[in-house]
């Protein structure tokens, strides 16, 4: 078997990778995004995501104002 995994993709392929994310009109949903920056009052560092004081926990007191959670995975 061939090693692919280096091989460049064609048009087709980028095709075919958009075509699989593509939902029936009456599936389609309003949403939003937004990005907040977060920093400690202090210092000004970036709040880590771990921690009492990190972003997790901010996010876990908050989740009973939202109605549902939706995570990405971490990269």
């Amino acid at each position: 078997m061939a090693d692919n995994a280096h091989m460049p993709l064609g048009r087709a392929d980028l095709v075919t990778s958009l075509e699989r994310g593509i939902k029936p009109k009456e599936r389609w949903r309003i949403g939003s995004e937004h990005e907040k920056f977060v920093f400690d009052r202090k210092s000004h560092a970036p709040i880590p995501y771990e921690g009492e004081r990190g972003i997790g926990a901010i996010l876990e007191r908050l989740q009973h104002f939202a109605g549902r959670r939706n995570m990405k995975a971490r990269t």
